[in-house]
């Protein structure tokens, strides 16, 4: 009777023992989840990371595609100050050349933008200077 007895305990502990088997799986299992968990959120702080870099790297091509707009701009600058440069140089011309014609006693028609009645000399020296 007594052993009828410790067999019932001795069952009822197994049984317990059992259960907290099931129970320590459990938990196995459920510190890998977290373990799991927390390289997710290792994860998703580098993704939010690389979601700021990849913003900052989106605002500095816009910054680049400005830039070169800008140096196309700048290089249109620097053609038009070749351009003016050369218009005043043809205006010189231009001022000379009528000097010289007004000196020599012609008409210059400005609306023509010619000398009517030019003699080649006159011509030649302002070419050349």
């Amino acid at each position: 009777m007594k052993r009828l007895q410790l067999n019932k305990e001795s069952m009822k502990r197994l049984q317990l023992n059992k259960e907290s088997m099931k129970r320590l799986q459990l938990n196995k299992e459920s510190m890998k989840r977290l373990e799991l968990n927390k390289k997710s959120m290792k994860h998703l702080e580098l993704n939010k990371k690389s979601m700021k870099h990849l913003e900052l790297n989106k605002k500095s091509m816009k910054r680049l595609e400005l830039n070169k707009e800008s140096m196309k701009h700048l290089e249109l600058n620097k053609k038009s100050i070749k351009h003016l440069e050369l218009n005043k140089k043809s205006m010189k011309r231009l001022e000379v050349l009528g000097n010289l014609a007004l000196h020599d006693g012609y008409n210059i028609d400005w609306s023509e933008g010619q000398m009517l009645g030019h003699r080649e000399s006159s011509i030649a020296w302002c070419t050349r200077h």
